[in-house]
Parts: structure tokens; sequence; C-alpha cells
């Protein structure tokens, strides 16, 4: 099974995402992000386009290799992977979901949202090393507009709400049974 939890930046992903694998037997959290660090990395001396592209998400290997990533990781360790990962395009993520698809059949799409007052707060309240603010914040209005399409997955609103909430709702929603494998 795969949990892929969309939403822009400051909207809770990676904190549900977290929560969500203590819940969930033999469940792991699979960041596409790293993948996109890996190939700007890999790809930096031999890409002169590179420094063209404004965001790794833009580079033609990155989402084969997420999906290549998620079939390998599903078949070496069988594990529920629970992806945090913000997309606004749809065609983007169109094409992810598609590939997702191809590697498992047992996909629940989740967009997570909130207002833009909260969304501000939370991104502006974090380290600089969790997301650059400046970067985040010119991108806002593009993943507010996006939240409303319903092609990204079912809404899940975050304002007010505590992260065990979020992750509740993941799960009553994914008709998961919930197991506390760790302590804290």
């Amino acid at each position: 099974m795969i949990l892929f939890l969309n939403g822009t930046f400051g909207v809770g992903k990676s904190t549900a995402a977290e929560m969500n694998v203590e819940r969930i037997p033999l469940a792991a959290v699979y960041d596409p992000e790293l993948v996109g660090a890996f190939v700007w990395h890999l790809t930096r001396d031999m890409d002169e386009d590179v420094d063209g592209r404004k965001d790794f998400q833009d580079h033609p290997l990155w989402e084969p290799m997420v999906v290549k990533t998620a079939w390998l990781l599903l078949t070496e360790y069988g594990r529920t992977l629970v992806i945090p990962m913000t997309i606004w395009r749809r065609d983007r993520f169109e094409r992810l979901v598609d590939g997702l698809h191809t590697v498992e059949s047992d996909l629940r799409l989740f967009y997570l949202t909130a207002s833009e007052e909260t969304l501000r707060s939370r991104i502006l309240g974090r380290p600089e090393s969790e997301g650059n603010h400046g970067w985040c914040l010119r991108h806002l209005e593009a993943y507010l507009e996006a939240s409303k399409e319903p092609a990204f997955g079912t809404r899940i609103k975050t304002d007010g709400r505590i992260p065990a909430e979020i992750a509740g709702e993941i799960l009553d929603l994914s008709e998961l049974t919930v197991e506390t494998r760790r302590t804290g």
C-alpha cells in the first residue's frame, strides 16, 4: 500500500507521515525530495540546463526515479510506503500517480489543506533549514489554487488541529487498523 500525502509547505505532511509510520505496522516514510536531491547532485556536471531549472521536479529523471525507487522499496521490503510530497502541477501529479499505480494498485491519495494565514505562520515559524521561507511563500498562491482541485485526492483540513488528529483521519479514511509500534 502507498499513502500519498500531498499539500503545500507547512501544511503538516511530514509530521502526519511520521505519525502514521509509527502507527501502521511495517510502514516507512519515502520522501521523493531525497530522490530530487540525488538527481540534482548526480547530474550537476552532466546537465548544462540544471541551473535553468527552478525545481528538481522539472528534471526529466525525477518522476521515473521516484516510481522506480518506490517499486524497489516495495519489492525489497514489502512495507507500506507513506509519501509526503508537495506537487501542485496537476499534469506532473497525474503522471507520478499513474507511475505509482503501476507498482502498487493500493494507492491512497490525500491533499492536506490549510488557510493562507495558517500556512504563512507555519512557514515563517519553522527553521530555514526545513525549507527556504522566501521560496515557499513565493509558491504559496499556486499551491492554494491547486488545493481546490479534487484530482489531488481526499482533502484534509489541518487548520487548528494537532498532528495526531490529522494522522488519525488519514488512517480512518484509509480504513487501516492502528497499532502503536513505538512508545513515546
